[in-house]
């Protein structure tokens, strides 16, 4: 799998598990999260080794810190809008 294509995967399982999250389906929706960790910690210790992308990654950061807090409040519509408003947004920036 390419460069483009893991971060793609990222994106694809992000979507997916935002619309999990917005239809109520909560089990499925923490799956995915937890699916994406891994792959998140990688790309964002690419961003960190990438001096001109550092504050990208801080706002993936800040991000990914607001996605914890909305589950410590089992609020998913919160996170699915963080995942499609916020986080995917500052991905593709990151990962063009």
């Amino acid at each position: 799998m390419g460069v483009d294509d893991h971060h793609t995967g990222i994106l694809d399982l992000l979507a997916t598990t935002s619309d999990w999250a917005r239809a109520g389906d909560y089990a499925d929706a923490a799956r995915g999260l937890n699916q994406c960790i891994p792959q998140l910690q990688a790309g964002l210790s690419a961003l960190v080794s990438d001096d001109p992308k550092k504050g990208i990654g801080d706002k993936i950061r800040f991000s990914l810190e607001t996605m914890l807090l909305m589950l410590e409040h089992h609020n998913w519509v919160a996170i699915a809008d963080v995942i499609d408003y916020e986080f995917v947004p500052l991905w593709k920036k990151a990962f063009p």
